[in-house]
């Protein structure tokens, strides 16, 4: 054993007969601190950057929604009659329900709820409809955290 250890004593020797100094050892460790910042620098921003992104996405459904349910309901009002306005427009809604007892949008039963003389009038043989509501969703990027938007429509709008 006493060779082979005077061996590598000796290789050891023959190898470091000239040594790194101090500054370059310092340049090493400063350039390793400076890229290892760097990447976890731009991690961070890289996820701050895409919750960003898709909160926007929950933002934009909820103003789909919107959308949607002024489609549906500007329809059903247009085929709403003047005489018996309200069980006309609870006739006309009905057609949007699916096999199941279920409406296309789920918001078309808060529309039901609300269908009654104080939010569908007739003046000067003219039906007008007003509804006011809460839509809701869950955005991923939040941790489910419920985006909200207050729905209004009003019919004829104004």
């Amino acid at each position: 054993m006493g060779a082979l250890a005077n061996n590598m004593l000796d290789f050891f020797k023959k190898s470091n007969k000239k040594s790194m100094s101090i500054s370059t050892v310092l340049f090493v460790i400063m350039v390793i601190i400076l890229f290892t910042t760097a990447l976890t620098l731009f991690y961070l921003r890289v996820n701050n950057y895409s919750r960003n992104v898709n909160t926007d996405t929950s933002v934009e459904e909820l103003q789909y929604k919107q959308i949607l349910l002024d489609f549906y309901l500007n329809a059903i009002c247009e085929k709403t009659d003047v005489n018996n306005a309200v069980e006309s427009f609870k006739l006309n809604l009905a057609k949007y329900k699916l096999k199941d007892g279920t409406y296309v949008m789920p918001e078309l039963s808060e529309v039901e709820k609300q269908a009654n003389q104080e939010h569908i009038v007739v003046e000067n043989n003219k039906i007008k409809v007003s509804f006011s509501f809460e839509l809701s969703g869950s955005s991923k990027a939040n941790n489910g955290e419920q985006s909200k938007l207050e729905y209004k429509f009003n019919y004829p709008q104004s």
